[in-house]
C-alpha cells in the first residue's frame, strides 16, 4: 500500500542520447547551490568590552622627595572619557571608572615621566576592579634655570639670544650639546624650563649694540661707519667653551645664573 503523503518522483529518461547528454549539462545549473549546515559568519575583530562600574582612589607624589603633589591633572582613557585635578594632598577620586584594563594620564607642568624623561603626559595601563586597592602615581620634578645678562655699559641686555649647553657622554667622551634656546627680555632676563639632572653652561651669541646704523648707507661708505657690539660669550662671561663655568642643576632645582658682557668695537 503506498503512503499519500510520501512524494513520488518519477524519471522519465529521453529516448535519444544526445538528449540526454544535453539534460546533463543543463539539470545541474538549474539546481540550487547547495550551502553547508550551520551559519557562515565573516571573522570579525574581538572588541574589548568594559566591566561593571567601580569606585577608584589614588594618590600623584613627588618621586624625589615623596610628597604628594596638588593640581595634577588625571584622566580616564576609557570609553567615557574622564578627568579631575589632584586635591591639595595629591589625591584623586573617580566614582564610575569601568573595570577591566584602564589606561590613566597623569600631567603637570615642571613634572616628567620618571620612566622616560618626556614632558609628555604619563601614562600608566591599570586592571581595574571591586577590589583595586588605591593608585599611587609618581612625577619627577624637573629643573629651572634663570639669570640676567649684564651688560658694561649699565644698559639693559634687551632681546640677546642666549643658548643653555648640557654636558653629555656621546661615543665615549663628554660633549656639550645645545638642548634649549631663549631670548632676554626688555630688562635682560631670561628663563630656562623643563631642565633635566645634569651640567649645564650657556653661551650668548653675539649682538650689535646699532644693528640699523648702517641701514640706508651706500655699501661702500657702510665699511667705514664704526660699530660696537657685545660678541659670543661663555658663563659667566668668557670666550671660550673650555674656560667656561658649569651649572649643576639636580632633580626639580632652581638655579640662577647671570652673563657679563663687555662692549667691543665690531669691524
Amino acid at each position: 500500500m503506498t503512503d499519500p503523503n510520501r512524494s513520488v518522483i518519477r524519471c522519465c529518461y529521453p529516448r535519444s542520447p544526445l538528449i540526454a547528454i544535453i539534460l546533463l549539462a543543463v539539470i545541474p545549473l538549474a539546481l540550487p547551490s547547495q550551502q553547508p549546515s550551520g551559519d557562515i559568519k565573516e571573522d570579525e575583530p574581538e572588541i574589548a568590552k568594559e566591566g561593571p562600574l567601580v569606585a577608584v582612589r589614588g594618590l600623584v607624589r613627588n618621586t624625589i622627595t615623596g610628597e604628594p603633589i596638588a593640581h595634577v591633572l588625571v584622566r580616564v582613557d576609557a570609553s567615557t572619557p574622564l578627568g579631575l585635578l589632584t586635591d591639595s594632598q595629591g589625591r584623586f577620586e573617580f566614582g564610575q571608572v569601568p573595570s577591566g584594563q584602564i589606561t590613566f594620564t597623569i600631567k603637570k607642568p615642571g613634572f616628567h615621566d620618571p620612566a622616560t624623561g618626556s614632558d609628555q603626559e604619563m601614562e600608566r595601563t591599570v586592571l581595574v576592579g571591586d577590589h583595586t586597592p588605591e593608585l599611587i602615581f609618581g612625577l619627577r620634578p624637573v629643573g629651572q634655570l634663570n639669570g640676567q645678562i649684564v651688560l658694561s655699559t649699565g644698559d639693559h641686555a634687551a632681546l640677546f639670544d642666549i643658548q643653555l649647553l648640557r654636558r653629555i657622554p656621546s661615543y665615549g667622551r663628554m660633549e656639550w650639546v645645545q638642548v634649549q634656546e631663549t631670548r632676554s627680555d626688555d630688562q635682560g632676563n631670561y628663563t630656562f624650563f623643563d631642565i633635566e639632572p645634569g651640567d649645564y653652561t650657556l653661551h650668548s651669541r653675539s649682538h650689535l649694540e646699532n644693528p640699523n646704523s648702517a641701514s640706508g648707507v651706500e655699501p661702500a661708505a657702510a665699511r667705514t661707519i664704526h660699530r660696537n657690539g657685545y660678541p659670543c660669550a661663555y658663563y659667566p662671561g668668557v670666550r671660550t667653551m673650555p674656560a667656561s663655568g658649569q651649572i649643576h642643576i639636580g632633580p626639580g632645582e632652581h638655579a640662577r645664573a647671570d652673563l657679563n658682557l663687555s662692549l667691543e668695537p665690531f669691524y
